[in-house]
């Protein structure tokens, strides 16, 4: 003989929405595909140059990117009479991988 199981009830799911409730927070955000793409800038500038990033979360203090997320921006030379070349390395904190363009 079979033994019969207890009878239980399946446990409700909890709701959720694209944007926080009052009492929530969201600590980070990449945009999906078809969603409209941040639009604020993040610049960087010294007496040599200036390097502006664009499509950034407006006024962040550091360049945020999410997985699969392309690079765009600016670089700004002040005096090129003696710039023979610009190499630019792109590199995160966790990731193992250095990126080197030139």
């Amino acid at each position: 003989m079979i033994p019969s199981l207890p009878s239980y009830s399946s446990p409700s799911t909890p709701s959720y929405s694209a944007e926080p409730s009052f009492n929530e927070q969201s600590l980070d955000q990449t945009p999906a595909v078809g969603r409209l793409a941040y639009t604020g800038t993040y610049t960087k500038t010294s007496d040599i140059f200036a390097v502006t990033l664009t499509e950034q979360v407006h006024g962040t203090p550091l360049p945020t990117y999410g997985r699969n997320d392309r690079v765009k921006g600016t670089i700004s030379l002040h005096d090129c009479s003696e710039i023979t070349s610009v190499n630019i390395t792109v590199s995160a904190a966790d990731c193992p991988n250095n990126f080197v363009f030139g």
